[in-house]
């Protein structure tokens, strides 16, 4: 079950024939295509699918034509969701405007970032409890974008719902909620800059580095910890920081990393969930993330 903020990633596929008379170095785009693809905690369900499992996705949405095909791709995906509507805020949508070698020329961004309101805060806790009645649950996901789904009451709820169930928590955080989303669960996978930013300078990304910086965390309470490094690869290692080590990135010519942290959470839980260790865990979501940062634009990996 994946508790977290859904976003439309929306491509207009054009090409750059000229620049604009109307101003200094503004180039204009000729439209020929549209591509819209799942987002966020979207995606994660969608990797988490690709790779045989079988997600059941709970979110919000907007009372507009970007929630209603959000749900439309979620349902041509076969995946099983409970979206809400919220009709005090818009559907999360990156519009990217790209050339045909999916260039990027601009992006822009229609979402609110404010808390959910408290009705729907209800209903969302009532689904998880809901579906946790009647489904037979192996993992429980937050995705955090800080898009407003995930609140301080919500992360709270969910880590005593895992608890409660024994059931393994997976989190992969943003900054607003940092410290609280590392408390009690069995995966953590930041990327090191979010790690930078909750520390207060900037980390190297070396073992030794990554290891002080997570003892300075008040309360790092995860089983496994996964730090993303980009094109460095993955630092990982248990809750003693212990048994660690940092797998080496593979390289990727003009890679597109839009998209690869959801592509690294879902194949950590699914390698967690097949009983593999530490290192063999981020092996695995390593060379996931190689394999995604391979295609142009947002994507699952199985699906290339």
């Amino acid at each position: 079950m994946i508790v977290g903020d859904v976003m439309l990633d929306e491509y207009i596929i054009g090409q750059h024939h000229r620049n604009s008379p109307e101003a200094v170095d503004v180039p204009v785009i000729t439209a020929k295509n549209r591509e819209a693809r799942l987002g966020g905690a979207a995606n994660v369900a969608l990797n988490i699918n690709t790779l045989g499992l079988k997600p059941i996705l709970i979110s919000v949405v907007g009372n507009d034509k970007h929630g209603l095909e959000v749900k439309s791709l979620l349902t041509e995906a076969e995946i099983h969701s409970h979206l809400i509507t919220d009709n005090d805020r818009p559907t999360t949508v990156k519009q990217r405007i790209v050339d045909q070698s999916f260039r990027q020329y601009l992006r822009i961004d229609t979402e609110s970032t404010e808390d959910l309101d408290s009705r729907i805060l209800v209903q969302i806790e009532n689904q998880i409890k809901e579906t946790l009645l009647h489904s037979d649950i192996a993992a429980l996901v937050i995705q955090d974008y800080n898009k407003g789904v995930i609140t301080e009451n919500l992360i709270k709820q969910i880590q005593q719902l895992s608890i409660k169930n024994n059931i393994p928590l997976f989190v992969d955080p943003k900054d607003k909620n940092f410290n609280l989303l590392s408390e009690s669960c069995a995966v953590f996978k930041p990327n090191i800059k979010e790690l930078s930013k909750e520390i207060g300078y900037e980390v190297s990304p070396d073992s030794a580095s990554i290891r002080e910086a997570l003892a300075k965390l008040d309360t790092l309470g995860a089983e496994k910890i996964f730090i993303t490094l980009g094109d460095k690869g993955i630092f990982y290692s248990d809750r003693s920081l212990t048994n660690h080590g940092i797998i080496k990135g593979i390289a990727v010519e003009k890679a597109d990393v839009s998209g690869a942290g959801d592509t690294v959470l879902a194949t950590l839980i699914w390698s967690f969930l097949q009983g593999a260790n530490l290192p063999t865990m981020a092996t695995q979501a390593n060379h996931a993330a190689a394999q995604v940062c391979k295609v142009k634009g947002v994507s699952a990996m199985f699906n290339i």
